[in-house]
């Protein structure tokens, strides 16, 4: 299995998996790095689309006028299940990284992949963010320390301290009868198992009833919810090849069940329940992580770069777009090809900030990468290019 460095934790778990991955390792897990790479991407799509939704402006986002309905479809359907991919990448990406390390090597990189990512964005990033919109929309900058939209930091911080000593254990008796259980569970009826480990998720739906299902960040939902899915991606990776098999079966139904619950959700056949919110939410992620399985387990040059710059562009890539969005959105040109530009830009601005804060050894740390001093961060570059 895979060596995830820890800056996947910081979103999905844990990291940079192709500079610290041995090419000698057996059955490395480029279909989880791929997973984690499309949680992100889907965010960043995600934010990007808000930009054209008259309630982007509470998250203090740069609105355009003149929205399209491309976008606010886009926004629809993401809504559902993007945030709770990320949490289901996290915990992926954290069993996977304790397969080389032990638990005081955990919570270090823990400390350093996530606590200084998350207290970075806190002062500085979210702050930026802010910062440019409040230019924007009132003539003067203000200074509100805030994680923005990397609030799901501080989830992934307390689900591992709560699941740690459960990590510790799982990790000196590997085969132990919950791990035997949970494979033998996963693997029933042909990989309708699965099912049953989206129960849970269900169930918090019908219990605790949001107002609005969609709404994540610092509400109790959002934390149990994330916590529900950090457990079923921890779950998907210690079932082996018999939880890929199980969701590589189960890919095509997920998908036809995610697709139809979101049609009548976006055309109003009738009021879903919060219940089949959270079923069409899974539905779709056992679709991606299926299709994730199947057809992209083998590594590639695009994979080595992205895995290891997608959380450094998240990171970077809301004040990159807000502060694009405040040149962009006055303009009057229409709206789809100002969403085409957005995309573009932020994403260019982002990857060439990356670039350039990756040089720099003592910077690269505050965005999750490992420190490493500056001959070894020369050569590093010159092998990853």
């Amino acid at each position: 299995m895979s060596h995830l460095c820890l800056y996947n934790l910081a979103m999905v778990g844990l990291a940079d998996t192709r500079l610290d991955r041995k090419e000698t390792e057996v059955n490395p897990r480029y279909d989880a790095d791929w997973f984690r790479v499309l949680a992100f991407g889907f965010l960043i799509l995600h934010h990007a689309a808000l930009a054209f939704k008259p309630w982007g402006t509470y998250l203090l986002l740069i609105w355009n006028e003149g929205s399209f309905l491309g976008a606010t479809q886009f926004v629809d359907i993401l809504n559902i299940w993007a945030i709770p991919m990320l949490f289901v990448a996290s915990g992926m990406g954290l069993l996977l990284a304790m397969e080389q390390r032990n638990w005081k090597q955990l919570v270090g990189d823990l400390a350093h992949r996530v606590f200084v990512p998350l207290a970075f964005g806190t002062f500085v990033v979210g702050p930026l963010s802010l910062a440019i919109a409040f230019g924007h929309y009132y003539g003067k900058a203000a200074y509100i320390p805030t994680p923005g939209h990397l609030w799901f930091l501080g989830n992934l911080l307390i689900y591992v301290s709560l699941l740690l000593p459960i990590l510790i254990w799982v990790k000196r008796r590997p085969s132990n009868w919950l791990v035997r259980g949970f494979e033998h569970l996963v693997g029933a009826g042909r990989g309708l198992g699965v099912v049953l480990l989206i129960a849970p998720a269900v169930l918090e739906a019908v219990l605790m009833n949001p107002m609005d299902y969609t709404s994540y960040a610092f509400r109790l939902h959002g934390l149990v919810l994330g916590f529900i899915c950090f457990l079923l991606g921890l779950l998907f990776v210690s079932s082996g090849e018999t939880g890929k098999r199980s969701v590589e079966r189960l890919r095509f139904g997920a998908l036809a069940l995610g697709c139809a619950l979101t049609v009548n959700r976006l055309f109003d056949f009738w009021n879903p329940l919060s219940a089949l919110l959270a079923l069409e939410s899974m539905s779709w992620i056992i679709a991606i992580w299926g299709f994730t399985s199947r057809h992209l387990g083998k590594p590639s040059k695009t994979l080595r770069y992205v895995s290891s710059a997608v959380f450094p562009v998240y990171v970077l890539h809301v004040p990159v777009q807000i502060f694009v969005s405040s040149f962009l959105m006055p303009l009057g040109i229409h709206a789809f090809p100002k969403f085409l530009l957005l995309v573009m830009l932020t994403l260019g601005g982002s990857i060439g900030l990356y670039e350039i804060i990756k040089r720099i050894p003592w910077i690269r740390s505050l965005l999750g990468m490992e420190w490493l001093p500056r001959n070894e961060s020369l050569a590093r570059q010159r092998e990853t290019g």
